[in-house]
């Protein structure tokens, strides 16, 4: 056992401490606590510790506004004031930058007006399982695949808590199955609609058939799908600035759809007057970022390998009658390819990835004729390997936003400008 303080907290969550000069992460620590621990694994040099007991606790301390707090892992850092937690995000990115770009950084601005930190998600994804106790629906337990039965999360928008019970009600009727499953539940705040995305072990159709059919009667549910069904995926549309989105079930969204708005705000504002202007939209989804501007007049070209959000891009073409704005199918091969000809020059790239980031791409988007790069990013690390690269190719990093998009939790979204 070891009596430590607090130091620092690091991307995954984990409160910082030293041991003997070693480095020993604590889950739920904060800085400033004063605490008793016990080290529970150690690895090249690392460890990681329980908290046994807390002598001193850190100002930024707080009592988390919910009871299945430390036993479920879907939030973090609820115990910590929210101004602590934005400006220790502030400070993970910029030792992102330090250690692994070793670039030179302007200051980072931090973005927190209008942000909601409870009650703000709109996508979430559950597990369930089947045992000797019955059916468990929730969240992951932390660092661990077992289930934290639940009935209601702080986090999540009213129409996804409405639609926990109903669920478990029609899992506990049907006959249990046999394999770990989940389901991932998208709700539009503007109209209460949701659509249901199942992700179910095995290819029993009669069982997914089962499932649809009963979840898809329940209120506010306008659509159930999953990866093996052939029918035409079902979507709601989403209002966004100056344009109708039609958001497909099983693509990727924001996890909040408020805080998505302060993003595609700032994503405009950093694009300026896009008038005529030619925009590649990267990673681009069912268009989230890119239709705003489609509809302040530019010229866009987005490209991702997700079918349904393609196809769902280009339905929002035609439903805002856009005549300069197409959405394809793309690899990243094939996009670094095209990035390189000259017949195909943009004003301005957007890009953003997924969690592991534009790698196979950064140093072709660096090097094309682009004016102007935006790199939205929801990985400190990923993000500062790319930058690296972006900017030893010639670029310069000229802004770096921070947006508490996932309040309670360490995730981090920045937005960059080159």
């Amino acid at each position: 056992m070891h009596r430590i303080k607090i130091e620092s907290l690091a991307y995954g969550g984990y409160g910082v401490a030293r041991i003997d000069g070693e480095v020993c992460f604590v889950p739920y620590g904060v800085p400033g606590d004063e605490l008793l621990i016990r080290i529970a694994s150690k690895h090249k040099g690392v460890s990681w510790a329980d908290i046994l007991e807390i002598y001193e606790p850190s100002p930024h301390r707080r009592e988390p506004a919910c009871g299945l707090f430390q036993k479920c892992g879907g939030c973090q850092w609820l115990h910590i004031q929210e101004d602590a937690q934005v400006e220790w995000k502030r400070k993970i990115v910029e030792s992102a930058f330090q250690r692994i770009g070793k670039f030179e950084y302007p200051s980072i601005e931090v973005i927190d007006q209008g942000i909601h930190n409870l009650g703000y998600r709109s996508r979430a994804q559950f597990h369930f399982e089947y045992s000797s106790d019955g059916m468990k629906f929730g969240f992951h337990e932390p660092r661990s695949h077992g289930i934290v039965d639940l009935d209601y999360c702080p986090l999540l928008i009213e129409p996804i808590n409405r639609l926990i019970p109903p669920i478990k009600s029609i899992l506990r009727e049907i006959e249990p199955l046999k394999y770990l499953s989940s389901l991932r539940i998208v709700a539009n705040p503007s109209t209460d609609e949701s659509l249901v995305w199942l992700d179910l072990a095995g290819d029993d159709e009669n069982r997914v058939n089962e499932l649809a059919d009963k979840m898809s009667v329940l209120d506010g549910v306008v659509g159930v799908d999953w990866g093996s069904n052939q029918a035409k995926s079902p979507s709601f549309e989403l209002n966004l600035p100056g344009c109708i989105a039609t958001v497909p079930a099983g693509s990727f969204s924001q996890a909040s759809f408020y805080h998505n708005e302060k993003l595609i705000e700032l994503v405009m504002n950093l694009s300026g007057d896009v008038k005529s202007k030619r925009v590649m939209d990267i990673y681009c989804g069912w268009g989230n970022l890119s239709l705003p501007l489609a509809a302040n007049k530019a010229s866009v070209r987005g490209y991702d390998n997700d079918t349904s959000a393609i196809d769902a891009a280009n339905s929002s073409v035609r439903k805002n009658g856009f005549k300069n704005c197409v959405y394809e199918k793309i690899s990243d091969f094939s996009l670094s390819r095209k990035l390189s000809k000259k017949d195909d020059e943009m004003d301005m790239i957007i890009l953003d990835p997924p969690r592991t980031g534009a790698k196979a791409i950064a140093k072709a988007i660096a090097k094309s004729k682009a004016k102007g790069i935006i790199y939205v990013s929801c990985d400190p690390n990923t993000l500062a390997r790319d930058l690296k690269v972006m900017i030893e190719a010639g670029r310069k990093l000229k802004k770096t936003y921070l947006i508490d998009m996932i309040p309670q939790t360490y995730h981090i979204e920045t937005v960059n400008l080159l």
